[in-house]
């Protein structure tokens, strides 16, 4: 039985390579698709705390666009932000700084207040996320602080390792080990002068960090005396020639337990061996000399005796 077709009925088979038969078979596809939009987060979907948060800054700001007179500056929001919390009764204002910074994303946003909501939520967290890794980060440490003077790298391959051989013969309670940059932080919250010790020497680490121990106080007269020298600001001239001779220099003794000055020596040399043997003697002898001679002097100076220690402050 022979059938034919005629021109204007439609063909049995499709082209189905072809954009029209493929436009015809499937009738969900487009030749323009547009880019599908992603839905914005609504107020709502926000937790009820935050959500009342973002509705408190946004009476604050629309509160200070209505009464604004000027500029956003601190001057011109500083009473009107105190203004608005006494009366609505709340605390802890924020600065105006913060409240520039939360009108620039409102309006950022194109007028959402979604815009306002605290973002507490896109932050990080601070807490260690391993435990039990005590015993091996302190043995790794041990390795970093050595004489040697390892790298935080090398350090930190050894803790890695300590920590997979570790975990090998448990099946319960695994040891997560720390990434490479949460390890260098701990590495880094250590006190450093502790670390130049470890690392480098006490000398060096003193002379990097000025580190002084702990004395004890004196508790008696006499028991600790300190000894410096100074320049004064005076210039001996000559009565004739008045020319400068040379500028005194003045040695002092002071007790530290009492802090009074129990001896001194005033010369124009350079401070020597002489001006402290002199200082010394001065301060060991009676002042009783102090009455036989011209001064205007009022009261007695009753330091002397044989010192204990003596500390140089230069």
């Amino acid at each position: 039985m022979n059938s034919s077709c005629d021109d204007d009925s439609l063909p049995l088979f499709s082209n189905e390579f072809s954009p029209s038969s493929s436009s015809e078979n499937n009738p969900n596809s487009s030749p323009t698709q547009e880019p599908q939009k992603l839905i914005e987060r609504d107020l709502d979907s926000y937790p009820v705390h935050l959500k009342e948060e973002a509705i408190k800054r946004f009476r604050l700001l629309a509160f200070i666009n209505k009464n604004l007179n000027g500029g956003w500056t601190p001057k011109n929001l500083n009473p009107l932000i105190l203004q608005h919390f006494e009366e609505t009764g709340q605390s802890d204002p924020p600065k105006s700084r913060v409240v520039c910074n939360w009108r620039k994303s409102y309006e950022l946003s194109g007028g959402k207040i979604t815009a306002l909501v605290p973002k507490h939520h896109r932050k990080g967290n601070y807490e260690l996320k391993n435990t039990g890794d005590g015993p091996i980060f302190h043995d790794a440490l041990e390795r970093f602080l050595n004489a040697r003077r390892s790298s935080i790298a090398t350090a930190y391959e050894y803790y890695k390792d300590q920590v997979l051989l570790s975990n090998e013969r448990v099946v319960e309670g695994q040891i997560e080990p720390l990434s490479y940059s949460g390890f260098k932080k701990r590495i880094k919250q250590l006190p450093p002068y502790q670390v130049a010790v470890a690392r480098h020497g006490k000398f060096m680490a003193d002379q990097w960090y000025g580190h002084f121990s702990a004395h004890k106080p004196p508790t008696r007269i006499l028991e600790k005396v300190e000894i410096d020298h100074t320049p004064l600001d005076l210039i001996l001239i000559d009565d004739e020639l008045l020319v400068p001779l040379g500028r005194p220099y003045l040695t002092l003794l002071v007790d530290v337990f009492s802090s009074c000055i129990v001896g001194f020596h005033l010369g124009y040399r350079a401070p020597s061996y002489d001006s402290v043997s002199k200082a010394i003697i001065h301060a060991t002898k009676p002042k009783d000399y102090l009455h036989s001679i011209a001064s205007d002097f009022q009261h007695d100076w009753p330091c002397s005796g044989k010192i204990e220690t003596l500390n140089s402050c230069s």
